[in-house]
């Protein structure tokens, strides 16, 4: 619990050892760490912000801000599932 404050933002080199070691584990699972994946004409996005984070908000909000208007680009019709382990306030 004490180590929660210390856990990055945004892309980082923990959270893909983190999704390396998951897709060995589970190799026909999509693990997405800020990304998107495009399935049966469906986006799904997926952000890595963990939940502790509250306290930094809005280094929080801007990351995720950053991140979905890159991935979102200028595709506004294609329906889209946003995943995120925190809120997007």
């Amino acid at each position: 619990d004490e180590s929660w404050p210390y856990l990055p933002i945004g892309d980082s080199s923990f959270y893909e050892a983190i999704k390396s070691s998951i897709s060995k584990r589970f190799p026909n699972m999509a693990i997405l760490n800020n990304e998107a994946l495009y399935y049966h004409g469906v986006r799904y996005i997926g952000l890595t912000n963990p939940v502790s984070l509250i306290k930094r908000k809005l280094e929080v909000q801007k990351f995720m801000f950053t991140s979905l208007k890159n991935l979102l680009g200028t595709d506004y019709t294609t329906p889209t599932i946003i995943i995120s382990h925190a809120p997007l306030f």
